[in-house]
């Protein structure tokens, strides 16, 4: 299996977990969320790919930046009531 495979299955992991809490709070908070997930996937391939330590570095510090983002809001996202349809 290639490196796109795995990409591939975080992605839909992310996204489905995000889908479960749609209708808790408002909506801008998911999408920011779920942009978080998907740019720490993003910045995880651009690390892994890089050669030059610089790039590598910047590149570690926003895949654990998104990722930490995309973590709080999902588990912020767990606390709040589901709105009524």
């Amino acid at each position: 299996m290639s490196d796109t495979f795995f990409l591939i299955a975080a992605a839909i992991a992310i996204v489905l977990l995000y889908l479960s809490v749609f209708n808790c709070g408002e909506l801008i908070g998911w999408w920011i969320g779920l942009t978080h997930g998907l740019l720490a996937l993003v910045t995880l391939t651009g690390w892994v790919r890089a050669h030059d330590l610089p790039f590598k570095a910047g590149m570690a510090i926003l895949t654990i930046y998104a990722a930490a983002m995309c973590a709080s809001e999902i588990l912020r996202r767990f606390s709040l009531p589901v709105k009524s349809q």
